[in-house]
């Protein structure tokens, strides 16, 4: 019988402080990231070399995000995870009420970033902050 591949050990990745990356802004427990519409890649390996310790929240401001197709979707999932490994909530504000009802209609709520209410970064702190 063919023997399986042993797992390979995990990437030493280098973790840096949220000022190293100009999308990141810090707040108390908060980090918040501006997510652009070409920027969701840039965003999953920005997360991924993240230093979280610290911080309690990721806010994801989506207000420059005018649709969401399926490499986004997948890459907000891979976000949650991310952060999740971190100790991080991932969050995201500012989504545009067509694509909260395609997320609604594809019941994708419990894989994606939770949705606040807030419609500003301010709010967004906020609506996490204790």
């Amino acid at each position: 019988l063919p023997s399986l591949p042993e797992d390979e050990p995990e990437e030493e990745i280098e973790l840096l402080s949220p000022d190293a990356f100009g999308s990141l802004t810090a707040q108390g427990p908060v980090l918040v990231m501006a997510v652009r519409a070409k920027g969701f890649e840039v965003a999953v390996a920005e997360i991924k070399h993240l230093d979280g310790d610290g911080f309690k929240f990721l806010l994801l401001d989506m207000s420059q995000v005018a649709h969401l197709g399926g490499n986004h979707l997948e890459a907000l999932t891979e976000i949650v995870a991310l952060a999740t490994k971190k100790g991080l909530a991932a969050s995201m504000f500012c989504l545009k009420a067509d694509m909260q009802s395609l997320i609604k209609i594809m019941d994708m709520g419990a894989s994606l970033p939770t949705l606040l209410r807030a419609r500003n970064e301010a709010d967004a702190v906020a609506e996490v902050s204790p």
